[in-house]
């Protein structure tokens, strides 16, 4: 979904980068467009573990949550010029659709629009796998 269907990448980096900002980590926005995809856990943890620093869980689900919270603020994804008539046209065709991020299921509903949502018949998330991508898991997840 993110960067390629919605143009919502800028956002996430801008999240991440006040997130991390506060815990006096500074992460360039490479850094975090090279992790575009997988769990937000595991980019705190990874991104945490590379300064040196850990955080108890209670301490990861906040500044997960922080981070979601300040993406909602700034966010205004738009859709990248041509991804609805493809979504739809896809669907018109009556081909099954799965939308596979690794953003969490709520961040996902609410950055598409409903009706461009309901043209997908599964949605994975993020928050329903436990490995996510690139690792096959929310894949697999979507087949079944």
């Amino acid at each position: 979904m993110d960067g390629v269907i919605t143009d919502s990448m800028p956002y996430h980096c801008e999240a991440w980068r006040r997130i991390f900002e506060r815990y006096g980590i500074f992460v360039s926005q490479e850094e975090i467009l090279k992790r575009e995809g997988e769990r937000g856990l595991v980019t705190l943890e990874t991104i945490l573990s590379e300064q040196g620093r850990e955080f108890s869980q209670d301490e990861l689900r906040k500044a997960l949550n922080d981070k979601e919270e300040v993406f909602r603020s700034l966010a205004r994804p738009t859709l990248f010029p041509g991804a609805e008539r493809l979504v739809r046209t896809i669907r018109e065709q009556g081909r099954r659709l799965a939308l596979v991020t690794g953003t969490s299921g709520g961040e996902a509903r609410g950055n598409l629009p409903a009706d461009l949502l309901g043209c997908f018949d599964v949605l994975v998330s993020g928050d329903m796998v436990t490995e996510g991508k690139p690792h096959p898991e929310p894949y697999l997840m979507a087949l079944r």
